[in-house]
Protein backbone atom coordinates (compact mmCIF):
# COMPACT_ATOMS: atom_id res chain seq x y z
CA UNK A 1 0.00 0.00 0.00
CA UNK A 2 1.13 3.58 -0.62
CA UNK A 3 1.85 5.79 2.35
CA UNK A 4 -1.23 8.27 0.63
CA UNK A 5 -3.64 5.51 0.92
CA UNK A 6 -3.89 6.17 4.20
CA UNK A 7 -5.58 8.66 4.17
CA UNK A 8 -8.75 8.98 6.40
CA UNK A 9 -7.19 6.26 8.82
CA UNK A 10 -7.04 5.78 12.34
CA UNK A 11 -4.15 6.48 14.66
CA UNK A 12 -3.74 3.62 16.97
CA UNK A 13 -0.18 4.37 18.21
CA UNK A 14 3.13 5.68 17.33
CA UNK A 15 6.38 5.03 19.14
CA UNK A 16 9.36 8.15 18.63
CA UNK A 17 13.13 6.83 19.39
CA UNK A 18 14.56 8.22 22.26
CA UNK A 19 17.28 9.27 20.07
CA UNK A 20 15.62 10.32 17.24
CA UNK A 21 16.58 7.49 15.35
CA UNK A 22 12.77 6.29 13.96
CA UNK A 23 9.46 7.17 14.16
CA UNK A 24 6.68 4.01 13.77
CA UNK A 25 2.62 4.68 13.57
CA UNK A 26 0.23 2.02 13.55
CA UNK A 27 -2.75 2.81 11.38
CA UNK A 28 -6.40 1.68 11.29
CA UNK A 29 -7.44 2.04 7.48
CA UNK A 30 -11.81 1.96 7.11
CA UNK A 31 -12.06 -1.93 6.44
CA UNK A 32 -10.04 -3.07 9.37
CA UNK A 33 -6.53 -3.73 8.27
CA UNK A 34 -3.78 -2.44 10.04
CA UNK A 35 -0.66 -1.08 8.83
CA UNK A 36 2.51 0.30 10.06
CA UNK A 37 4.72 3.40 8.79
CA UNK A 38 8.27 3.18 10.06
CA UNK A 39 10.57 6.06 9.07
CA UNK A 40 14.46 6.45 9.60
CA UNK A 41 17.63 7.31 7.88
CA UNK A 42 19.36 5.36 5.66
CA UNK A 43 22.83 6.55 7.40
CA UNK A 44 21.68 5.81 10.62
CA UNK A 45 21.54 9.83 11.51
CA UNK A 46 18.87 11.53 13.36
CA UNK A 47 15.06 12.18 12.02
CA UNK A 48 13.38 15.49 12.69
CA UNK A 49 9.73 15.47 13.73
CA UNK A 50 7.73 18.19 14.34
CA UNK A 51 4.63 18.32 16.04
CA UNK A 52 2.30 21.41 15.24
CA UNK A 53 -0.91 21.77 17.18
CA UNK A 54 -1.17 18.31 18.40
CA UNK A 55 -4.28 17.09 19.93
CA UNK A 56 -3.82 13.18 20.93
CA UNK A 57 -6.93 12.25 23.14
CA UNK A 58 -7.17 8.83 24.78
CA UNK A 59 -11.56 9.08 24.58
CA UNK A 60 -12.10 8.05 21.36
CA UNK A 61 -13.13 4.55 19.70
CA UNK A 62 -14.07 3.70 16.26
CA UNK A 63 -17.59 2.51 15.21
CA UNK A 64 -16.29 -1.16 16.40
CA UNK A 65 -15.10 0.05 19.89
CA UNK A 66 -11.58 0.03 18.85
CA UNK A 67 -9.57 2.81 20.62
CA UNK A 68 -7.66 5.31 18.52
CA UNK A 69 -5.56 8.65 19.51
CA UNK A 70 -7.30 10.18 16.31
CA UNK A 71 -7.71 10.62 13.00
CA UNK A 72 -5.47 10.89 10.23
CA UNK A 73 -7.39 12.74 6.99
CA UNK A 74 -4.59 13.92 4.57
CA UNK A 75 -0.57 12.82 3.92
CA UNK A 76 1.85 14.41 2.14
CA UNK A 77 4.88 13.50 0.62
CA UNK A 78 8.04 15.53 -0.14
CA UNK A 79 11.16 14.40 -1.26
CA UNK A 80 12.48 15.22 2.30
CA UNK A 81 9.79 13.23 3.97
CA UNK A 82 6.14 12.87 4.61
CA UNK A 83 3.14 14.92 6.91
CA UNK A 84 0.05 13.72 8.51
CA UNK A 85 -3.03 16.33 9.14
CA UNK A 86 -5.55 15.77 11.06
CA UNK A 87 -7.76 15.98 14.33
CA UNK A 88 -4.62 15.01 15.52
CA UNK A 89 -2.56 18.67 14.38
CA UNK A 90 0.37 17.82 12.45
CA UNK A 91 2.95 15.62 12.04
CA UNK A 92 6.07 16.38 9.94
CA UNK A 93 8.37 13.61 9.61
CA UNK A 94 11.63 14.38 7.69
CA UNK A 95 13.40 11.20 7.19
CA UNK A 96 14.80 9.76 3.37
CA UNK A 97 13.56 6.45 3.84
CA UNK A 98 9.89 5.19 5.14
CA UNK A 99 7.75 1.96 4.27
CA UNK A 100 4.49 0.84 4.80
CA UNK A 101 3.48 -2.84 5.43
CA UNK A 102 0.78 -4.87 7.10
CA UNK A 103 0.74 -5.02 10.72
CA UNK A 104 -0.95 -8.38 12.44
Amino acid sequence: MKLTELSESDLLSFTLDHQNLYIEFLLLVGDGRKFKVFANNIDSNPITVSFIGLNIRANLTTSDNVPYLGEIESIYESDSGFCFEGDIGIIEVKANRYCVEKAL
